[in-house]
């Protein structure tokens, strides 16, 4: 017969759980000095600014989040880094979110400070319900750089020439292949350009949003959360795990505003290997490789998304230095230039 457990053996139990995570570094009251030094180190190196002060290693892990940082930003073009906000690694949510905090995984200030979630349980929960914590990462930096150009937009009146084009050409490529081509390109945007009475529905003598909803539909649903177009959306984001990727989206979610399936787009490639790989030439050959076929599958299964992961990438690499770029990129570039130009 097995002895009964005494109060005293579970209060030893959990006296040796606690010294058993507190060896792990999860425990310690004060952030150690090597953790505080790398905290420095990626400020110095990578031009961002990481705030840990309120993040504590008592109950999370921040040594573990600072790699997590380092891992996502280093392979982007510094002047790109230089565009993302204040990282402020916190240990959670609940005076920013109340009931949603524990499935919040992080989130951007409208004056570009990335607010990201410390490596703790409450991570843990918000990864096993959403996606995991390097893509909210990776999501809210887009969203950071986001702000930042609309800021430079306010400031300078007018935007930085590589934001101008990239949300030209966004905003264009839901009017889809319109010179029939099989494939979504700038040829199809110079077409458009050069027909703008062919495409301004409105009849306003712009070409933009208003006339994309006029001919073909909204694309995003906004606040029109109570259309069948909206409950169709909040149906496919609450069990995105086993409905089928809406075409010409990355995710559900990226269907719900425009900055979102910009950010959704870049996490979805990304995870898939392609940016920065497709462009950047501080990778090996292979994976290269392994973007570009990607990227090429991705051109015959849905046209539009493949759209929106070029011009993704092409916005971002514009903030490399050519020399980072890779040969097959640059090739690509120029027959694509060398295609528009013909089209004029």
């Amino acid at each position: 017969m097995k002895p009964a457990r005494t109060p005293g053996t579970s209060i030893r139990l959990l006296i040796m759980g606690a010294c058993f995570f507190s060896f792990a570094g999860c425990f310690r009251f004060s952030t150690p000095a090597h953790v505080i030094e790398h905290r420095q180190a990626i400020a110095d190196s990578l031009r961002v600014e990481v705030d840990i002060s309120r993040a504590s290693n008592f109950t999370g892990d921040v040594g573990s989040t600072l790699k997590q940082i380092e891992r996502n930003i280093e392979p982007l073009p510094e002047r790109y880094r230089e565009k993302i906000g204040t990282i402020k690694v916190v240990d959670g949510f609940l005076g920013d979110y109340l009931f949603m905090a524990p499935f919040v995984g992080g989130f951007t200030s409208n004056d570009g400070t990335i607010n990201i979630r410390n490596a703790n349980v409450t991570r843990f929960v918000q990864s096993a319900v959403l996606f995991s914590s390097d893509g909210v990462l990776v999501h809210e930096i887009m969203h950071s750089v986001h702000q930042h150009e609309l800021r430079h937009w306010a400031e300078k009146g007018r935007p930085t020439p590589e934001f101008a084009e990239f949300i030209r050409a966004w905003e264009l490529l839901f009017f889809g292949d319109v010179n029939r081509d099989g494939v979504i390109d700038d040829r199809d945007t110079a077409h458009i350009e050069a027909n703008l009475r062919e495409y301004d529905a409105n009849g306003d003598g712009v070409v933009n949003y208003k006339d994309i909803e006029l001919a073909i539909g909204h694309p995003y649903v906004n606040d029109r959360w109570l259309s069948l177009q909206g409950m169709t959306v909040l149906f496919q984001m609450s069990f995105d795990w086993v409905t089928p990727r809406p075409g010409g989206y990355a995710t559900p979610y990226a269907r719900t505003y425009v900055w979102e399936d910009a950010a959704e787009t870049k996490r979805w490639a990304w995870s898939k290997g392609i940016i920065p790989a497709i462009y950047s030439g501080k990778v090996d050959e292979e994976s290269i490789e392994r973007a570009w076929n990607e990227f090429q599958k991705l051109q015959i299964s849905d046209k539009v998304l493949a759209r929106k992961v070029f011009i993704l990438a092409r916005y971002i690499a514009a903030h490399e230095l050519q020399e980072q770029l890779n040969a097959r990129w640059l090739n690509e570039w120029n027959r694509e230039l060398t295609r528009t130009d013909a089209n004029h």
